[in-house]
């Protein structure tokens, strides 16, 4: 009876595993990646330090680098379609760039250059956004950018994100006497940006990252700031029930606080409706929700990740240091894995 215990429960966490692991994949460099995104479950492309810009065709088993743009650090990625990608950098040489590629990083066309580093994100094929020291949009897959909205030049922003075509935010810090705190300029018809009231924020922490769920439903993640320092926590609040002020043009909203501490610096994240969730962090750790935001750890790495991007709520892929490329698979076919006894567990199609 111990041993039919013992090898139920063997199976059981062979089951679990299977449809919650993160592996590493092979990477062909070790520069720091920054972003990673995907055209559809096989095509995608990974990018970070000096100019790196890595591709995949076949949902990330095998990686292979591509021509760089030039020797910037690349910060963003969007992938319009398996042929057009859009790649971003920071302000190394005075400037920062898009780039464009047609033909999958053969070669690149600079379309557009501004003084800070830029972060680009395309809500649809043809409606395309960035952000620098201006808000800009191209309605021809990047070719040609019109510019939007000033930001503010004490601020510094790092993140724009998209619930659908019309809604979007872009929001990072804004520089205060003794602290950063959290700022946002908010659309509803993708053309005009107004900022968020800062005191509609439950407090002055600075900000992380975030995930707009619906036009209404925004998930942030804050940092207690060490006066100009990030601190070695975070917080998850909620926005929500945003109104435009008419007379100081100024988003007012309600904020919730979810999680009112958590030790470490979230670099990234991806929220799903029903409660499902991810997030990636400084200490290399990959957090993950799958009821009401309760989060857990699922990954514990030894380096800093950048960035995520789930392809659904199951699967999907996390980048960092060192080139670290991370996969995650619900597996559902088979299952193997060998004992010092050299036996053999198999699960043959798990999810039947």
């Amino acid at each position: 009876m111990k041993f039919l215990v013992v090898s139920f429960l063997a199976f059981i966490f062979l089951i679990n595993s299977s449809f919650a692991q993160w592996t590493k994949q092979t990477s062909p460099v070790k520069a720091d990646l920054y972003d990673v995104a995907f055209a559809n479950l096989k095509f995608g492309y990974a990018v970070g330090a000096t100019g790196t810009v890595l591709k995949t065709t076949n949902g990330g088993n095998t990686w292979v680098k591509v021509t760089a743009p030039d020797s910037a650090d690349i910060i963003s990625v969007a992938v319009v379609d398996t042929s057009l990608v859009i790649v971003t950098t920071n302000a190394a040489f005075g400037s920062a760039n898009i780039y464009e590629s047609a033909n999958q990083g053969k070669s690149w066309h600079k379309t557009l250059t501004d003084l800070r580093p830029f972060y680009a994100t395309a809500p649809s094929a043809n409606n395309l956004y960035s952000a620098s020291s201006k808000i800009y949009n191209s309605k021809n897959f990047g070719k040609d950018w019109q510019s939007q909205k000033p930001l503010n030049s004490t601020s510094t922003y790092t993140q724009i994100n998209f619930s659908d075509n019309n809604n979007g935010i872009v929001a990072g810090n804004i520089s205060g006497i003794l602290t950063y705190s959290a700022d946002f300029v908010r659309t509803v018809n993708g053309k005009d940006w107004y900022s968020g009231d800062a005191f509609s924020f439950p407090n002055a922490n600075g900000f992380s990252s975030f995930s707009a769920v619906t036009a209404d439903s925004v998930y942030m993640f804050t940092n207690f700031y060490n006066r100009f320092t990030p601190g070695d926590s975070s917080q998850l609040i909620l926005l929500t029930g945003f109104h435009l002020q008419k007379v100081s043009q100024l988003w007012v909203f309600y904020s919730k606080i979810l999680i009112n501490s958590i030790q470490d610096v979230i670099n990234d994240c991806k929220f799903f409706s029903g409660g499902v969730a991810y997030a990636v962090s400084k200490a290399g750790i990959i957090y993950n929700s799958s009821n009401n935001y309760a989060f857990k750890k699922e990954y514990n790495g030894e380096v800093a990740l950048h960035a995520i991007y789930m392809l659904d709520k199951k699967n999907g892929f996390a980048v960092g240091d060192g080139g670290l490329i991370l996969k995650r698979q619900a597996a559902n076919n088979v299952v193997e894995q060998s004992s010092k006894n050299k036996n053999v567990v198999k699960i043959i199609n798990a999810e039947q």
